[in-house]
């Protein structure tokens, strides 16, 4: 591996900041190893009476939450204060306030801060004493670094004092204003990376000890001259007493790095959780890595829930191409080069919590994709050429039974595309033949269709010809009419033929004939007069017609009763006296003027039975 140049972080373990911190952890451990502690009186927890004017405050470091930053001194030692008031905290004790400094007790870590001691002041102020004391937390970097890049910095000189606190030797506000950025920013992307690591190492073992930290963000991650903290375990849950991991505790979470599932407020593993927070942390230090804006990440990351799976998919999927232009490989290449790490983001990112890597699987494949120089771990972290060799011939022993894998299946392949081969050969062998008997059945059929049709049409000749016959014997046969027909009398029934054609309308239509009843005409004769009583004289013409005429008057014009009257056309039953009384309707008169009593027995008939012949007695 190359020798690093002077300008580069890591060879600040040589500078004065450096050799403090080393002086410092030593008396830390000296402490520890007398059983008297950080308090001299044996004891972690004490009461702020027992170190009364022993702690000499040098200024505030930051506040969040319930609690407040501080930077103190204890005797040789410079360490963070945190102070936490009870009174901001609902329904909490002393006592449960406490947890937080009992977890971090049980935690020793070159990546996580040592809790130094804690004690009371009153019953509502709680004091934690921790190192070391950050020079600034994630967030905060992230944000310099973004400024540089962008400059959009507002204040380069405490950006630039921020990076010389760091580590970063000869990074001054000049530098930054006369456009050497991108030689400073060199250098500060290949710190940003290994911070993934390292994170990442204290996360795993965080797990192992079955403690959730349960708010993983940039603004938990402190950095110090080539350091990375993982701190602020105040709502942490330790599962050592637990017989399951699964909580519906959701309190304290922060807004754009939480799990859908604990935002949803139900039943979840916290350790899953953990790894979307970190996947969170993930996108933001890509989001700067690769050129993009933390304002377009932080807008993707507070999207709903619901629908942040699919943003945060096109959001990676337009930072692929701006990684690939940074030099990084692909997440698929069969390469031993740095490969980018959208791919194990995006995994981390997953909305089904089964779908996420473990701390152990996200630390593996950092080293995977971090190449030989293994760039997404700092020099802490790194594993030695053993470990890379193994994971190169565990590639490459993959790749070998891969290709051997494929040897077998192209074989066997081959194999099959033979046997096919023949098979194919066969089956276009019989088909050959099925063909030539088609075409000879269809040969065949044509030759039978076309006598078939041959006979056919002979017969139909011969009908043809026969009709013809026929036609011409019946012209023969019909008698020769004396002129052409009229065109309207083809319209006309045989029995209107005689009509005359000036009846008939215009229309065409022939007149409405009357159907012939073959009855007989009756014919009215005329009626005699009688002899009595004399009756006016009538000048009668000398013309029968005028006689029937008259008789006709006369007999309509008789007082006789409808019901007893005899017709004037039957002869047989006429007689000739009518009689003048109402009172003679039902007997007539003899001539003599005596009443005649046969006269009631006339016999009425209807013209049907005169016309049939019939006769009643």
């Amino acid at each position: 591996m190359a020798e690093p140049s002077d300008d580069e972080w890591h060879l600040v373990a040589h500078s004065r900041v450096t050799a403090a911190d080393v002086l410092s952890r030593k008396q830390i451990k000296e402490w520890e190893s007398t059983k008297k502690y950080w308090s001299g009186i044996g004891q972690k927890h004490v009461k702020h009476t027992d170190i009364k004017g022993k702690i000499h405050i040098d200024g505030p470091l930051g506040s969040g939450g319930a609690a407040f930053v501080e930077r103190i001194t204890y005797g040789s030692v410079t360490m963070a204060r945190k102070k936490i008031d009870r009174r901001r905290h609902k329904y909490a004790t002393i006592e449960k306030l406490k947890e937080e400094a009992n977890i971090m007790d049980k935690l020793v870590h070159r990546h996580i801060v040592t809790l130094v001691g804690t004690y009371t002041h009153g019953s509502n102020l709680l004091y934690l004493l921790t190192y070391p004391v950050a020079v600034c937390d994630l967030h905060h970097f992230l944000d310099d670094i973004e400024d540089v890049r962008l400059g959009t910095s507002a204040d380069i000189e405490d950006a630039a004092k921020r990076f010389e606190n760091l580590g970063f030797k000869g990074i001054t506000e000049e530098l930054i204003v006369n456009g050497h950025e991108d030689r400073i920013l060199a250098s500060l992307m290949d710190f940003l990376a290994s911070v993934l690591g390292c994170v990442t190492e204290a996360l795993e073992y965080v797990h192992g000890q079955r403690i959730r930290h349960q708010d993983l963000k940039p603004s938990n991650i402190l950095l110090s001259p080539g350091q990375v903290y993982l701190a602020d375990f105040g709502i942490s849950m330790d599962l050592k007493d637990s017989t399951h991991s699964v909580t519906d505790s959701c309190v304290g979470w922060s807004p754009g790095y939480v799990a859908p599932e604990v935002e949803d407020k139900g039943k979840h593993h916290p350790s899953s959780a953990d790894i979307y927070s970190l996947g969170c942390v993930f996108l933001n230090v890509a989001t700067v890595l690769y050129g993009s804006t933390r304002a377009e990440c932080g807008d993707v990351m507070r999207e709903k829930h619901t629908t942040r799976a699919a943003t945060i998919e096109n959001f990676v999927n337009d930072l692929r191409p701006l990684a690939v232009k940074t030099g990084k490989a692909h997440e698929h290449s069969l390469t031993c080069m740095p490969k980018h790490l959208l791919g194990l983001t995006e995994a981390m990112l997953s909305h089904e919590p089964s779908s996420r890597p473990t701390a152990s699987q996200v630390n593996a494949a950092l080293h995977d994709i971090g190449g030989i120089e293994q760039i997404y771990h700092g020099n802490c972290c790194k594993k030695d050429a053993s470990y890379v060799a193994g994971i190169i011939d565990s590639k490459m022993s993959k790749l070998g039974q891969d290709t051997s894998e494929y040897t077998k299946k192209i074989k066997a392949l081959e194999e099959q595309h033979e046997h096919d081969k023949q098979a194919v050969a066969k089956l276009s062998e019989i088909q050959a033949t099925y063909q030539l008997r088609l075409e000879k059945e269809r040969n065949h059929l044509a030759e039978q269709y076309a006598r078939q049709l041959e006979r056919q049409r002979k017969e139909l000749e011969a009908v043809l010809a026969k009709n013809k016959a026929l036609e011409a014997e019946l012209a023969t046969l019909k008698p020769a009419r004396r002129g052409p027909r009229k065109p309207h009398e083809k319209l006309r029934p045989p029995h209107l033929q005689s009509i005359s054609t000036d009846a008939i309308p215009k229309q065409g239509f022939p007149l409405p004939v009357r159907r012939q009843s073959n009855l007989p005409v009756p014919v009215r004769p005329s009626t005699p007069l009688p002899s009595t009583p004399v009756r006016p004289q009538i000048l009668r013409d000398s013309s029968s017609a005028t006689s029937t005429l008259l008789s006709s008057v006369h007999s309509s014009f008789s007082r006789q009763s409808p019901a007893s009257s005899v017709s004037s056309i039957d002869s047989e039953t006429v007689r000739s006296d009518i009689p003048d009384s109402p009172m003679q309707s039902k007997a007539h008169m003899s001539p003599t003027g005596s009443l005649d009593k046969t006269a009631d027995k006339t016999i009425i008939m209807t013209w049907a039975e005169r016309a049939r012949g019939n006769r009643k007695q």
